[in-house]
Parts: C-alpha cells; sequence; structure tokens
C-alpha cells in the first residue's frame, strides 16, 4: 500500500496566528481517566477497512487500558499521554507495557505482532493534573508493523494552520461503539472554539477509548489533521450523553502545533 501524505494542521512562527484569537480558561485541566461525551443522536459509523487512513489507526494498549493511537512513521505512532497512565496507581505505565494493535476490525488485528514501545516523548503531562494541550505523546516502536510479512502503511507529516468552525471527521475506538473492536468515525462533526493555549472545543462524539484519535480535515483527496482526541470538560470522568452541545460539556482536542514538530523532528532521527 502506498503511503499516504497527512497535512498536519499546526503554525510554527514565535506568536500565536491571530485566527487563534479566544482566550479560553487559563488553567484548563485535565485529570486522567477523562471520558467523552455524546450530543444528540450517537453519529458513529464502523470504519471496518483495510485502506488508509484506517490501516494506520489502531488501539494503545498500556497494561488494562487501551486508547487510539496513528502510525505517523515506520515506527512512530501518535496517541494521547494520559493513555500511558495505569488508572488504578495513577502512575505512568512502564514502556514495555504499552503495545500498539493497528487496524483493529471486529476485534482482530490485521497485523502479523504487535510491537512494543521503547521510548515516550510527551507534551509535559505527569500522569496527574497537566494542561489539556500537555496531553500528547509521540511512541517510538521496537519495529515496524507487518501484514503479511510486508510493511504496514503510515501516514506521512507535513505541517498547516488550522482554523476554526472547521467541518472534521472524528476517529477513535471507543469501549461503548461495537466494544472497542471497529474503529468509529463521526464524519462532518464541527471545531466549535479554538484557544491561543493549544487545544480545542469539539462536538465529535466519542467515548473512554477514543483518547489519542485522530480529528481529520478532508480537501481535495488529502487528510489535513486538526488535532487528536483528548477528553471531555465536564470534571468528570464518565461519559455523558447529552440532548444537545454545550461549552459547559465541549469535547477537547489537542491542536496539532502542540505536537507536530516533534513527529517531524522524531522522524528524521527515527526515519
Amino acid at each position: 500500500m502506498r503511503n499516504l501524505i497527512l497535512i498536519l494542521v499546526a503554525y510554527f512562527s514565535g506568536s500565536a496566528p491571530a485566527m487563534l484569537s479566544h482566550s479560553g480558561p487559563p488553567r484548563l485541566r485535565m485529570p486522567q481517566g477523562e471520558a467523552w461525551n455524546i450530543f444528540g443522536n450517537d453519529d458513529r459509523h464502523g470504519l471496518a477497512t483495510q485502506t488508509l487512513p484506517a490501516a494506520a489507526i489502531g488501539l494503545v494498549r498500556s497494561g488494562t487500558n487501551f486508547c487510539t493511537g496513528t502510525l505517523v512513521g515506520k515506527r512512530l505512532v501518535l496517541t494521547a499521554a494520559h493513555c500511558l497512565t495505569n488508572l488504578k496507581t495513577q502512575q505512568p505505565e512502564g514502556d514495555q507495557t504499552v503495545t500498539f494493535v493497528p487496524n483493529v476490525i471486529h476485534g482482530v488485528s490485521r497485523a502479523d505482532f504487535h510491537p512494543k514501545v521503547v521510548q515516550v516523548w510527551t507534551g509535559g503531562w505527569d500522569g496527574n493534573f497537566s494542561p489539556a494541550n500537555s496531553d500528547w505523546a509521540v511512541l517510538l516502536l521496537d519495529s515496524h508493523p507487518t501484514q503479511n510479512q510486508k510493511l504496514y502503511p503510515w501516514i506521512e507529516v507535513q505541517p498547516m494552520t488550522p482554523t476554526e468552525g472547521l467541518r472534521v471527521d472524528g476517529m477513535g475506538y471507543g469501549m461503548d461503539f461495537l466494544n472497542g473492536g471497529t474503529l468509529g468515525v463521526h464524519r462532518n462533526c464541527k471545531i466549535r472554539e479554538v484557544f491561543t493555549e493549544g487545544y480545542f472545543y469539539h462536538d465529535c462524539d466519542n467515548w473512554s477509548g477514543a483518547s489519542g484519535g485522530p480529528i481529520w480535515r478532508t480537501s481535495e483527496n488529502k487528510l489535513y489533521l486538526v488535532g487528536i482526541n483528548n477528553s471531555h470538560f465536564s470534571g468528570s470522568r464518565r461519559g455523558l450523553r447529552k440532548p444537545d452541545y454545550s461549552r459547559a460539556y465541549a469535547n477537547v482536542g489537542v491542536a496539532s502545533q502542540e505536537f507536530a514538530r516533534w513527529i517531524l523532528d522524531v522522524r528524521s532521527e527515527f526515519p
């Protein structure tokens, strides 16, 4: 399979772009273990396919916990940092307990084996209460996953800038959706607000397990990554089903400018 060019929605100047005009809660912090909210009808659909981008998305297993991750290099996976924290001990998992299971469909991965994580880079997540924009991680695998002894496809990275009000597709392995065994996608959901602190609010339906999953924008047959799923803003550790979207219960994502440079730098070191 040919690799798909992914255009990360990011910004790399010394100051925030003018379009990031809102200032969110200055100390918005997300406890690890946060879940997600669903607004109105559950608009997710199963994505049982071995084509990109779904083929490059899989489960990040950390002890008894799991989240969603995307293969962004031969041995690199992008996910949420809180996925690497033990829910019982509230402490970071040891690197060797973390594995990547790509392209799970109906509970079965098509990969020949599940590589282990040997190194982790995060945005400063400390395993307890941290700023929302720090909840991202780039994982280095001990080997490139294969299918029928052929290298698994990954998504190459190119950075661009995010916008507010964007219609996007949110993807993830929600525990409540098909038992977490097939990738779910909510198409044409919306980014509601983007903040200078490096996170945004959105209304893409999702649940625990989808953390770390990508939020895409498709244009002219190219994928633009706006960010990754992070949490919901409600102060609760359980998902909620709300009749309508409200800012008080917004789902939260980490904007891609927080981690895009790291991906490019790490890929240059581990091509």
